[in-house]
């Protein structure tokens, strides 16, 4: 497992919308609006607001109302996927579109 670096989360991450496989029929949804603010859609249809930053390892959120961590970007041969601060692989990317089409910033 290798873990994405800063620049190249910034270029993945800045505008774009993440759809995550968390072993639902439905993918997690998260839209990193800007350098400083993101939207996260659960499968069950609960969501989070919050500010998000680069760090030199990952990126670091704080939801409004939700928790703060650490995460991290890893890739692996065939896949993308996202590591909590414990290490713990808690899903894959599944794809990457540019915008919110899903709306969840809204």
């Amino acid at each position: 497992m290798d873990f994405l670096v800063k620049d190249l989360l910034l270029v993945m991450m800045l505008g774009n919308t993440h759809y995550v496989d968390v072993g639902k029929p439905d993918p997690a949804i998260i839209f990193y609006e800007t350098e400083t603010r993101a939207h996260m859609q659960f499968p069950d249809g609960k969501a989070f607001r919050g500010a998000w930053n680069l760090t030199d390892g990952g990126y670091y959120v704080d939801w409004t109302g939700g928790p703060k961590a650490e995460w991290r970007l890893a890739r692996a041969p065939g896949r993308l996927f996202y590591v909590d601060a414990e290490g713990n692989d808690r899903g894959s990317i599944t794809k990457i579109v540019p915008g919110d089409p899903a709306g969840i910033s809204e």
